[in-house]
């Protein structure tokens, strides 16, 4: 794979902490190489300001503006290894699930400063939200205007944006949640659960362990 223009542009710049805001020019020249290498992030974009595309904000944040411990590891993510996940659908899904086993997971939003946040490993994503956005009965958060769940497996970075109606989605997985039996919430669970085992293990092995189960 030929290195990222995106890249070789912002690497032969001189950035700073600041340098998202202070250059419209050479901002505006990464953006639109880098939406060329991935086209499909032009759809994930700041609510109140159309034009600005969010995974250049995002991966600055991943590669230089880390925050103490709620950031993942510093790192220039390739545009080629990145996954972008746009629908309600495939939103909504994920809130059932937990976080994937052999990866490392956050949310990530330009409301806040220092944007990161870890949910922790046994927490469904839904209720990681859900308690993030509410003390108590007290909305707290519902004023983001884009984010994201991220999923980084290696070099590999998987994104599921927030659709405008996150907030409606997020409350309705929760009132669903607590309605559902042990039964119905694994049956949500097992498909995830099944491709992060063989993500991390390769097929052949957790093949081999479902043999082992059977009577």
């Amino acid at each position: 794979m030929s290195e990222s223009r995106f890249w070789k542009f912002i690497n032969n710049i001189d950035t700073t902490e600041n340098w998202l805001w202070e250059y419209k020019e050479e901002k505006l020249k990464a953006a639109k190489l880098l939406l060329a290498e991935i086209p499909e992030a032009r759809k994930w974009r700041r609510w109140e300001e159309d034009e600005r595309p969010l995974i250049l904000d995002l991966l600055f944040a991943l590669a230089w503006r880390s925050f103490d411990t709620k950031s993942p590891k510093r790192m220039k993510y390739q545009p080629q290894d990145i996954t972008i996940h746009l629908s309600e659908e495939e939103f909504e899904n994920i809130l059932f699930q937990k976080p994937p086993r052999g990866a490392i997971t956050f949310m990530w939003n330009i409301f806040d400063e220092d944007g990161f946040t870890r949910p922790s490993n046994n927490e469904r994503l839904v209720t990681f939200l859900y308690d993030y956005h509410h003390d108590g009965d007290e909305i707290t958060n519902e004023n983001i205007t884009g984010a994201v769940l991220g999923f980084i497996k290696g070099k590999c970075l998987e994104l599921y944006a927030f659709p405008q109606t996150w907030f409606s989605i997020i409350e309705q997985v929760h009132h669903e949640i607590g309605k559902m039996t042990a039964v119905e919430k694994a049956g949500k669970e097992i498909s995830h659960e099944l491709k992060a085992f063989v993500d991390l293990l390769g097929w052949d092995v957790v093949n081999t362990k479902l043999q082992k189960l059977k009577p």
